[in-house]
């Protein structure tokens, strides 16, 4: 049976790991049953230092691989977190698609509109990404195509443009 955690109305400032490669403030494994909700809390100058070994999370590193719908992640806020690999939260799952959503991140990452790196996920798929590819949503039938766009999940979005019409048109036809 697996251990939950319930947070609500924290605020941590300056939580730093020196050594640990993986979450500034805080390091999450969910496990089998067990369960996370982060609520109306704050991540303010947390450090993952361990930068020669790929820092990741520097606000939050939540593994979901084995678990991965079983947390929560409502009102909370970011600022001056820093890590090599997302400096605001890095989640590790085995499927980005089925974990990284709007229902299980409700909070608003769109003032780090211009930071690839605020907000990383990681799984067998896709590799490491931006998170914020699964948490824009259309809102009409337009879809962006750049040359610096890229060919993913997600894309389509003026913030996340795909690279290729034939891509895009994926898009309007699903």
């Amino acid at each position: 049976m697996g251990v939950g955690m319930v947070m609500n109305g924290s605020r941590i400032d300056g939580a730093v790991s020196e050594k640990s490669k993986e979450g500034g403030a805080l390091k999450i494994a969910l496990n089998e049953g067990g369960f996370v909700a982060i609520e109306e809390s704050s991540f303010t100058g947390c450090v993952c230092k361990n930068m020669s070994e790929g820092g990741k999370g520097g606000g939050i590193y939540l593994d979901c691989s084995s678990n991965g719908e079983a947390f929560q992640l409502s009102s909370i806020s970011f600022s001056g977190c820093s890590a090599t690999v997302g400096k605001n939260m890095f989640v590790k799952s085995s499927s980005l698609v089925n974990s990284v959503n709007t229902e299980r991140f409700a909070f608003d990452c769109s003032g780090f509109k211009e930071d690839g790196n605020a907000f990383v996920g990681e799984d067998g798929i896709y590799g490491e990404m931006d998170l914020r590819v699964f948490l824009v949503s259309l809102k009409c039938v337009v879809v962006s195509v750049s040359t610096d766009g890229h060919d993913t999940l997600g894309c389509g979005s003026d913030e996340f443009p795909c690279y290729s019409i034939v891509h895009s048109l994926l898009h309007l036809s699903s």
